[in-house]
């Protein structure tokens, strides 16, 4: 929206402060994956025959097997125990521990696909080993061991599906949350991550693994704010762990904190923490959010919003929202420069209230329909970094902008709007994730503001699952400035919380493989398809950091020694999905099938180095 003439920006205030930096939790990867080919939490053992609940039918030749497959088992010798086994199941088909300790096998010898099918029998019998029902609790250490399968296959959806039934039927199943944590920080719900890792903690004060996945979630999705318990969960790690793997992720978290922040109160606990010297975050007590955001649903519904950034000296940053009469807005900054939050009527550029960093938030009432700014402004020309939220009533919609970490609070019956504005070719990207203790099922619908046609409409995901969208402005909008609605609602209108997140990527003339992570990645496929690998040769990381299967298919250009397999392989190739692109928009994967037959799933991993997408890891 266009200021009237001879009015410019309106300033705040004319004090000045001097200014201190704040630094941002580091963005790690997420710890202990699984996928080595050693079961992460054995829930059984191969047994050498019935035990006295067992069937007491089993032949002598299958007793044989069974005990020559437990010699095996326990000499580390898997190949040789699932030939047992499979000779075991092939006599008696209906054998339960056979087929258990088939399962067992094929895991430990890193065939995961075949583990979960062999699990998969004994499950769809109807009973375990034992003969308890699929109620029973033996049933859920089943399930923990398929989910933990499909864990290590990268197919999070199926188990997290697992790993909930199995946490379902045993509240305390600790692994089944700490797996379950680790496949929803993979898909990136973080909030739900979080939430997981916390109930592992709960059951397991010395959860290593769980405190350091529990700070790098943290510092996917939050500020500033966060470092203290981002620093407690680290400082647990160097307190109680024992892996050297798991310390040194820590350590370097910590140690980057104590590099780079200015505060000397963050600086003294991080240094506390390297030692260990830490008490372990009550969650009740913790943060409750990015920027001071909360997240609980009893509270009124609505929008919280936070963010983070930084103010060039004398720079002021404009956030757009739409607002009506008797819609309310909230808005606090805090910076240890001297920074003001203020409302502004957008087009006559009134300023309707304004608030100092530190005083306390402004609230005010809108008098009017209208454009309006929360504004935030370097007071005295220092500038510095800061950290803020908003806070505004069901019908405000603001413009949204992907530095927000938005909080939505849906009312009964009703729905959430937010704006979006951009020109052909651009590509808005999201993801909608319900609160835990709201599972609601979440429909994101985008429609164009002029005719209030509905362009797009996402609600695949399921209850209680998370929600992603990608939007691209049509050709049709050309060179103008389109703008659009983008909702949010349960599908059964239900209130509910959720966490929004977005980014937006502008388009990029003539260079179709920067445009974004999905067209890296299909001229791959172009390329194997034309025969023409030219283009290969730019799609590596230009800072080198790229893994070896990447740089060889970047080598295509000038090598032909691998041109024939990657023919082969990549010409089937299809992309699955929308990329799953990272909070900060530098990390990206991308699902696709390639192989000679085009079944097979694998993931490419990109990163952007200034504004450009280039393989990383495959």
């Amino acid at each position: 929206m266009k200021r009237r003439a001879g009015q410019g920006p309106r300033r705040l205030t004319e004090r000045v402060l001097v200014s201190a930096a704040l630094i941002i939790a580091a963005a790690l990867i997420i710890a202990g994956c699984g996928g080595n080919g050693q079961q992460d939490d054995a829930v059984a053992a191969v047994t050498k025959g019935p035990d006295e609940a067992g069937s007491a039918a089993t032949s002598a030749p299958v007793e044989e097997h069974l005990a020559a497959a437990a010699d095996y088992f326990a000499d580390g010798e898997y190949d040789e125990a699932v030939a047992e086994l499979e000779a075991a199941v092939e006599l008696e088909p209906e054998n339960l521990d056979a087929y258990s300790n088939l399962a067992l096998a094929h895991f430990r010898n890193g065939a995961y696909e075949e583990a979960a099918s062999a699990w998969t029998v004994v499950i769809d019998a109807g009973h375990d080993t034992a003969g308890h029902d699929t109620a029973g609790h033996d049933t859920a250490l089943m399930l923990l061991e398929r989910g933990q399968c499909y864990f290590n296959l990268k197919r999070y959806d199926e188990a997290i599906s697992d790993l909930t039934a199995a946490a379902q039927q045993d509240p305390e199943n600790v692994d089944a949350y700490r797996i379950r944590g680790k496949s929803y920080a993979f898909l990136e719900e973080y909030e739900l991550a979080i939430a997981d890792f916390t109930r592992t903690i709960e059951l397991d004060p010395g959860a290593d693994e769980a405190y350091l996945n529990r700070a790098i979630s943290t510092g996917k999705i939050g500020s500033a704010d966060d470092l203290p318990s981002i620093i407690a969960d680290c400082g647990m790690v160097m307190q109680v762990s024992e892996d050297d793997d798991i310390r040194q992720e820590a350590q370097t978290m910590l140690e980057n904190i104590v590099q780079k922040s200015s505060d000397p109160a963050i600086r003294q606990q991080a240094s506390d923490a390297l030692q260990g010297k830490v008490a372990a975050v009550d969650d009740a007590e913790a943060d409750p959010g990015p920027s001071g955001v909360g997240t609980g649903v009893d509270r009124a519904p609505g929008h919280s919003i936070g963010l983070e950034g930084a103010l060039e000296p004398g720079e002021s940053r404009r956030f757009l929202f739409l607002a009506s009469p008797g819609d309310t807005i909230g808005a606090s900054v805090s910076s240890t420069s001297d920074f003001l939050v203020g409302i502004e009527h957008a087009e006559t550029g009134t300023i309707l209230s304004a608030v100092r960093s530190g005083d306390d938030s402004l609230f005010v009432t809108i008098p009017e329909n209208g454009l309006y700014h929360v504004i935030i402004e370097d007071a005295d020309g220092v500038g510095g970094p800061f950290t803020a939220a908003f806070e505004a009533s069901p019908r405000v919609s603001f413009a949204l902008d992907p530095s927000f970490f938005i909080v939505g609070r849906l009312p009964e019956g009703s729905l959430l709007y937010y704006t979006y504005t951009a020109r052909a070719g651009a590509a808005l990207r999201g993801s909608v994730i319900p609160h835990p203790d709201t599972p609601v099922d979440p429909i994101v619908t985008i429609r164009e503001l002029e005719s209030q046609e509905e362009l797009q409409a996402f609600d695949d995901a399921g209850a209680g699952k998370g929600e992603s969208f990608t939007f691209t402005v049509p050709e049709s909008a050309g060179a103008r400035l389109m703008t659009y609605i983008v909702t949010v609602e349960d599908a059964e209108r239900r209130a509910g919380a959720y966490t929004m997140t977005v980014d937006s990527e502008e388009p990029v003339a003539g260079d179709r493989a920067s445009g974004s992570p999905e067209s890296v990645v299909q001229t791959l496929f172009d390329a194997a398809q034309a025969g023409d690998f030219t283009a290969l040769a730019a799609l590596c990381d230009p800072l080198g950091e790229n893994d070896s299967d990447t740089q060889m298919i970047c080598d295509l250009a000038t090598d032909d020694a691998n041109r024939e397999m990657f023919v082969e392989y990549f010409a089937t190739g299809t992309i699955v999905g929308n990329a799953q692109v990272s909070l900060q928009g530098d990390r990206a994967m991308v699902s696709f099938l390639y192989g000679p037959d085009g079944d097979r799933e694998a993931e490419m991993k990109l990163v952007n180095r200034d504004g450009t997408w280039y393989l990383l890891g495959f």
